[in-house]
């Protein structure tokens, strides 16, 4: 279990963090980061990030472009993801990072990031946006379907909902669409601290433990027990997984989109850093 002194350690960060730095956590090392610092309207680092193009699943409407009318930086230390309703239909964004990343035995890693949903402008009407920082096992780029390749989704949210949700999908226990998650309270427009944790330094596999946070507050854990299945465990535990962030419209969970939804920086999603830190 997360020790009182981390969870101090975390929420310290939280309170400090600024645009442009991906905070240092005692104990951890940053092994990498993403800081979206660059001019206003370029475009994020390719060398850092894969676009997913094109129509999408889930029963979403959106096609994911390349443009910087979708995906840009602010000039601010910060990304935008736009979704936009053109007269064709929507565009967004889904970035996924290039490296992949997997937690040694007896280690422990954080993956972090601090966003923004919405704008300070106004919430407007949200139906059918679905912005989300989240990760999926590698394997699926070789072949291993969906499931049981493993996702963590360490932050979403649906039509701009009282809820950020953090939940994990793998084989057998948490198949299907819903898969183990659970939610939390927190104020739209306003920057967030999601992190998750991978904690693999229990010598027996069903005391370790997937963790979420929000602003340094525990509010979901999954252990291998509750699992109850090892090779499950392993592949979302200890098989590497690569990050995305991306704004989806419409879909099987929040619904499609009406005439009233706002197109936009009212629906935009804006991420200050993403870190991935572990254990020294």
């Amino acid at each position: 279990m997360l020790s009182l002194q981390l969870l101090s350690l975390l929420a310290s960060v939280i309170s400090v963090a600024n645009a442009g730095t991906a905070e240092s956590i005692a104990n951890f090392n940053l092994v990498w980061s993403e800081t979206f610092t660059g001019a206003a309207g370029a475009a994020p680092n390719t060398a850092t990030w894969n676009y997913r193009t094109g129509a999408q699943s889930n029963n979403e409407v959106e096609t994911y472009t390349t443009s910087t009318d979708n995906c840009a930086l602010s000039g601010a230390g910060t990304l935008l993801i736009t979704p936009i309703e053109t007269s064709t239909g929507w565009t967004s964004c889904r970035l996924e990072t290039i490296d992949n990343f997997a937690c040694d035995d007896g280690a422990m890693m954080i993956f972090q990031a601090r966003i923004r949903l919405g704008s300070t402008a106004g919430i407007g009407n949200h139906q059918g946006i679905w912005p989300a920082f989240w990760a999926l096992g590698a394997s699926m780029l070789t072949g291993t379907e969906w499931p049981a390749c493993g996702e963590w989704d360490i932050m979403e949210n649906v039509n701009a909902g009282a809820l950020g949700y953090g939940t994990l999908h793998c084989a057998d226990v948490c198949d299907g669409s819903t898969g183990l998650g659970a939610g939390i309270a927190f104020d739209y427009t306003t920057f967030h601290t999601w992190a998750f944790a991978v904690d693999r330094t229990n010598s027996d596999w069903t005391q370790q433990e997937l963790r979420w946070y929000m602003d340094g507050t525990l509010y979901h854990t999954i252990t291998g027990a509750d699992l109850n299945n090892q090779a499950d465990w392993t592949a979302v535990t200890a098989d590497p997984f690569f990050m995305i962030l991306n704004v989806a419209v419409g879909g099987s969970w929040p619904g499609s989109p009406t005439s009233a939804t706002a197109s936009g920086s009212a629906s935009a999603m804006e991420v200050e850093y993403v870190g991935v830190y572990r254990s020294v």
